[in-house]
């Protein structure tokens, strides 16, 4: 069974990417994006600390200016979610 790659990790012991512990471990990035309603939004997933909506500069967005849950971005991110095999 394949498992899920992170984009970037930042372990510096880790020598098997796309491992079972992958998917949990705590230093696995995983990132995404998606264009709502003519603007890219972009995201990492980080598993112990799940989702950062962040800037195109790839800063994190303030809680203020993280879309709320009713957002059609939100659909898209587990659609994301799901096509990475991330849980």
């Amino acid at each position: 069974m394949k498992h899920p790659v992170p984009d970037d990790c930042t372990s510096m012991m880790c020598n098997d990417l796309g491992s079972k512990c992958c998917q949990k471990c705590s230093h696995a990035i995983f990132r995404g994006r998606s264009k709502v309603f003519g603007v890219m939004h972009r995201w990492i997933k980080e598993p112990n600390f799940g989702v950062t909506f962040l800037t195109k500069e790839g800063d994190p967005l303030t809680t203020d200016e993280t879309p709320c849950r009713e957002h059609p971005v939100w659909d898209r991110f587990s659609a994301w979610q799901k096509r990475r095999g991330l849980k």
